[in-house]
């Protein structure tokens, strides 16, 4: 019998009428209790959740990203003995890197700090690899690379991460990353070769790419 009433027929006797109670709504929290008990690894994840910072990961973002231009501009300043404009542009990019890892987890005035620290990281690095030699020309290593791998450590500084964790999982993914780049650069490098004629670096990849100047007005004269 459909329904909340169910009826059973027994020899002999009248229908006797069942009433059924509605099962009780659990509560957010009992929920995520259950789901704990079940599911590896959800008991990290819904305390995680639970101590999530009011601010929100929109505030952390601003904070760490205005944080880290901030200190950019003074780690240059300092360094170069001019502030430099485009470290600090790199700076902002390497505060929104630094925690995006952790946006939703830490603080923000952890944000502040983990922004920060990824500024003046994002300039010492940079001057790092000009130092050895190796290209890079608009910092994409040093701000995605050194600064990625800071804000992924810093959740297990100033985030519900763990610290060991946050550690194992950063030094395996750039090694992997680095081997896997190494072995596809080799293959290509083998089959295709990596760089261009002397000619065609002289002369601009947009001429012989595309056959005509970017920025005409910048070409040297010759």
């Amino acid at each position: 019998m459909k329904g909340s009433r169910l009826a059973e027929q027994l020899p002999g006797d009248r229908p006797i009428t069942v009433q059924r109670r509605p099962a009780a709504k659990k509560s957010p929290a009992k929920k995520a209790a259950v789901v704990a008990k079940q599911v590896p690894g959800a008991k990290a994840a819904s305390a995680a959740k639970l101590r999530r910072p009011k601010a929100g990961a929109r505030n952390t973002t601003a904070l760490a990203a205005a944080a880290g231009g901030i200190a950019a501009s003074f780690a240059s300043w300092i360094m170069l003995k001019k502030p430099d404009l485009s470290m600090a542009l790199n700076g902002i990019l390497a505060g929104l890197v630094g925690i995006t890892a952790g946006a939703d987890s830490i603080s923000p005035w952890a944000s502040v700090v983990v922004g920060g620290i990824a500024g003046v990281l994002v300039v010492v690095s940079v001057l790092a690899l000009d130092k050895i030699k190796i290209d890079d020309p608009v910092g994409a290593i040093s701000v995605h690379g050194i600064c990625g791998n800071w804000g992924t450590i810093a959740v297990g500084i100033f985030g519900a991460g763990s610290f060991v964790t946050q550690l194992i999982g950063t030094v395996a993914i750039s090694a992997f990353a680095f081997v896997f780049a190494l072995v596809t650069f080799l293959v290509v490098k083998a089959i295709f070769g990596l760089r261009v004629s002397p000619e065609e670096e002289e002369g601009g990849l947009d001429i012989g790419e595309h056959g005509q100047e970017s920025y005409p007005d910048f070409v040297p004269n010759k």
